[in-house]
């Protein structure tokens, strides 16, 4: 399978090699998305919402954070276990688009384009968690559950 994304363990030859140099990447990454997402500003200010509408861009905020929150925190517990540099980009770059997402939504910075961008990061984060062999594992017992 070339085309899925699996472990390398064997390729763990780089700097970031400590789980706590990869989490404290994915914690600077975080930082940085939703500073940048705030820099970003109000690119097209959203006006006159009716209370309906203003009721739902606040929900979707609200859902959008407790998935970028829910994701931060499976991938902080990924990144103790051995990782490939692919799967690491990957993480690295759901975790930018989860963290920037909400705050692009408050700003009312490109509302749409951001929600199209975060459902299609959240297929992605699917398809990276269900070809990650390491993600099925415990340790102390066996890799990915038969059947």
């Amino acid at each position: 399978m070339a085309a899925s994304v699996r472990t390398e363990t064997a390729k763990a030859g780089t700097a970031l090699t400590g789980p706590w140099a990869r989490r404290g990447l994915l914690l600077v990454t975080a930082i940085a998305a939703v500073t940048l997402a705030n820099a970003a500003g109000n690119v097209l200010p959203v006006k006159g919402l009716d209370v309906e509408l203003a009721l739902l861009v606040e929900v979707m905020i609200y859902l959008k954070a407790t998935v970028a929150l829910v994701a931060f925190g499976l991938l902080w517990w990924r990144l103790g276990q051995p990782i490939g540099h692919l799967a690491l980009t990957g993480a690295l770059g759901l975790v930018a688009i989860f963290s920037a997402a909400p705050v692009m939504i408050s700003n009312g910075t490109l509302i749409m384009a951001t929600s199209v961008v975060f459902h299609a990061a959240l297929f992605l984060g699917a398809y990276m968690a269900l070809n990650d062999d390491a993600a099925f594992s415990l340790p102390g017992r066996g890799s990915r559950p038969e059947g």
